[in-house]
């Protein structure tokens, strides 16, 4: 279900990318489509990355990498979670591999890094996770089919009163800025229903060894 949903967010982005940038589509229609990816394959995100990876390798193998009668061509790339490494290898596939569009960032501190220079570009981003409330705003053409980090855990916080019917909510994350947007939002739909959040603990990103932080949770 989750490559059939990619393989709709790619044909969809392409069609935008069509539309608003029709002076290159004219020639890309003669050849393959062009597919980038970023990923975070290696360093500390190396989880979400690699899962994020297979995904995209997933949903083409399923269609044998041709949809609308065209030839998909993926060129994916390491950012080795760094967003220097992420800015380095979106100009690659921009300028030297002629990409149609991007997919597969899943590093918050990446999109910060690229958004300027994908907006300059007109090139067609989708954000394989969330993005921050701020990133969501501004104005980067970027596509998070699931709105914005807190956006998607809103519903999540429902979840936990309504069904799970927990009451009391203790929470530990890491402290980062999309961390504390998942966690709002989580919050913010818990609340919503009368939960009651008893405790926050943030630890730095990266962090090995939570054993401190789960000894300090109340009850």
């Amino acid at each position: 279900m989750k490559s059939k949903m990619l393989l709709v967010l790619v044909a969809l982005a392409l069609v935008a990318s069509t539309i608003v940038f029709s002076a290159c589509a004219a020639t890309a229609e003669k050849g393959p489509i062009k597919v980038g990816g970023l990923y975070s394959r290696t360093g500390f995100f190396a989880t979400g990355g690699e899962e994020a990876f297979r995904s995209f390798v997933l949903a083409f193998e399923q269609v044998g990498y041709e949809v609308a009668g065209r030839t998909i061509e993926h060129i994916g790339e390491d950012i080795a979670s760094d967003p220097t490494v992420a800015m380095d290898k979106a100009r690659k596939l921009i300028e030297t591999d002629k990409v149609d569009l991007i997919g597969g960032l899943t590093l918050t501190a990446g999109f910060d890094a690229i958004g300027p220079y994908i907006t300059k570009m007109n090139m067609p981003v989708i954000a394989t996770s969330g993005l921050t409330d701020r990133q969501a705003l501004a104005g980067w053409p970027v596509w998070a089919h699931s709105g914005s980090v807190g956006q998607s855990t809103y519903t999540t916080g429902l979840y936990a009163y309504d069904v799970l019917g927990y009451r009391k909510v203790s929470i530990l994350a890491h402290d980062a800025e999309f961390a504390r947007g998942y966690m709002g939002g989580f919050v913010d739909g818990f609340e919503s229903r009368g939960g009651e959040i008893i405790q926050e603990q943030y630890a730095p990103l990266d962090t090995l060894d939570f054993s401190p932080y789960i000894i300090k949770i109340v009850d």
